[in-house]
């Protein structure tokens, strides 16, 4: 069976992309401008989303450019790296009743691809946005999307996630996406 993502059976993941990260990863400009777009296309896809947060008294909080993006979401502050060590995060999913994860964030080859791994693990088929993933060295992400690849993941971009969600490009839905892309 073909993994192909369906925009009623998916939630959309934003890990950690935190202030004080930034300064310290590659790319990081790409990857929020990418997280940004993603954050845009699936709120006019009324696809919902999750944000979480690293010990953000740390860290810092969510870069603003992504938190003027979200329309609405569901906040977690997390300790542990995978999002599925918290239990409100997996009560969330649940409650959902989605089976699918688009998952983005930082970094790569820690709180992402543990995320990822244990979603998997759960069941759950998750899409990784390869241009909207980073970590501290492109070695190390490019280590985490091979890893997550391997275990079951789909590895996607930023177009082609959005544009896998619509099939016409005679409506408004497409031409929206069209403009966010641009």
């Amino acid at each position: 069976m073909v993994k192909k993502l369906r925009r009623d059976d998916c939630v959309f993941v934003i890990i950690d992309v935190q202030e004080r990260f930034m300064p310290v990863l590659d790319a990081p400009k790409e990857v929020v401008q990418n997280i940004v777009k993603l954050a845009n296309g699936t709120a006019v896809l009324d696809i919902p989303t999750i944000l979480t947060e690293q010990h953000p008294k740390g860290v810092g909080k969510t870069v603003p450019e992504i938190m003027d993006s979200l329309v609405s979401y569901s906040y977690f502050e997390k300790d542990a790296f995978s999002c599925f060590k918290d239990e409100a995060f997996k009560k969330k999913i649940k409650s959902l009743g989605k089976r699918q994860l688009l998952v983005v964030g930082i970094e790569a080859h820690i709180c992402v691809s543990k995320t990822v791994l244990d979603a998997l693990e759960e069941g759950y088929d998750v899409f990784v946005v390869a241009d909207a993933v980073t970590s501290r060295t492109l070695s190390n992400k490019d280590i985490a999307i091979e890893r997550m690849k391997t275990a079951g993941a789909i590895i996607e971009s930023t177009e082609g996630a959005l544009f896998s969600f619509i099939e016409l490009s005679n409506n408004d839905e497409f031409k929206m996406i069209h403009r966010i892309i641009k």
